[in-house]
This record gives structure tokens, C-alpha cells and sequence, in this order.
């Protein structure tokens, strides 16, 4: 699978009727996730949309919120990079917090790239970024591979 067959499986997932993308990738819909790049070395940058109602009663955005953004990314991710013949287990999900995100920020970009992919493991890591480009989080997270299906990426 070649970088222009993994951003066009990307594209067409995302594209899909949201009927559709509520059902084979529901919570990315319910995000109001956007495609923003997949670089030559295997970057997938992703966008997300802050809802009011993911936000606390201080009105910064939920840190659980933020992580499922990550995750959705790192899920789309592993799915594509299996040729979008099975989807990958999260086994661990690790989020470091460096800034909050107060009202006024309506958009998240996430930023993924596999580390290292297994037989049996995919490792990746992720930054996640406001419309400044300021760094709001960090994460690793290592996916099981349940089918040992081949990984493309």
C-alpha cells in the first residue's frame, strides 16, 4: 500500500455518507473530524471540532474529550494501515496534558505516526495541537493486532 492509496482510504472513510461514518466509525463522525494531511513520511494529521457540550463547567475542554480525539486518530489510523481489512485494539492509551483549552479554541488538530509495527503490535504516538499550533497534549498508545492481519505502513 503506497502513501497516495492510504491518503485516499483516509479521504474516502472520512468522505462517507454520515450515516454511514456513524456506523462503521461513529464517534470520528460525532466529532466532526476533517482530514488535513498524510505526509510522504507517514504523518496523519487529522482535525476536530470542540462542541459546546464537550467542554466543563469552568468551559475548558474535557480532558477525556481530547483523549478520544487522540484515539479516534490513532483508530483510523491502524484501521487504514491495515489495508481497512480489521480494526486494531487499543491496549494502552497514554495522554500527557500541557495546556488547557479554553473557550475560543474550536478546533483540535492531531497529529499521528507509527513508531513501530509488529506482528502482533502497532506502537504510535501522537501531538495534538490548537489553531495556534501550540502543543495541548501528547500520547503513546500500542494497538493488538487480534486477526495478524499484515500491516501496510
Amino acid at each position: 500500500m503506497t502513501n497516495a492509496d492510504v491518503r485516499k482510504m483516509i479521504i474516502e472513510i472520512l468522505n462517507s455518507p454520515i450515516e454511514e461514518l456513524k456506523q462503521t466509525h461513529p464517534t470520528v463522525a460525532d466529532h466532526g473530524t476533517r482530514f488535513i494531511e498524510y505526509t510522504e513520511k507517514g504523518d496523519l494529521t487529522l482535525e476536530f471540532t470542540i462542541k459546546p457540550e464537550y467542554r466543563n463547567g469552568g468551559h475548558i475542554l474535557q480532558g477525556g474529550v481530547l483523549a478520544s480525539f487522540i484515539d479516534d486518530t490513532f483508530g483510523l489510523f491502524s484501521f487504514v494501515a491495515t489495508g481497512g481489512t480489521a480494526p486494531l485494539s487499543t491496549t494502552n492509551l497514554s495522554v500527557n496534558y500541557h495546556k488547557a483549552v479554553p473557550e475560543g479554541v474550536d478546533k483540535i488538530i492531531v497529529t499521528s505516526h507509527i513508531i513501530t509495527a509488529g506482528k502482533n503490535v502497532l506502537s504510535m504516538s501522537a501531538e495534538a495541537k490548537n489553531e495556534a499550533g501550540q502543543l495541548i497534549a501528547t500520547a503513546q498508545t500500542n494497538m493488538i493486532n487480534l486477526n495478524h492481519v499484515r500491516i501496510y505502513i
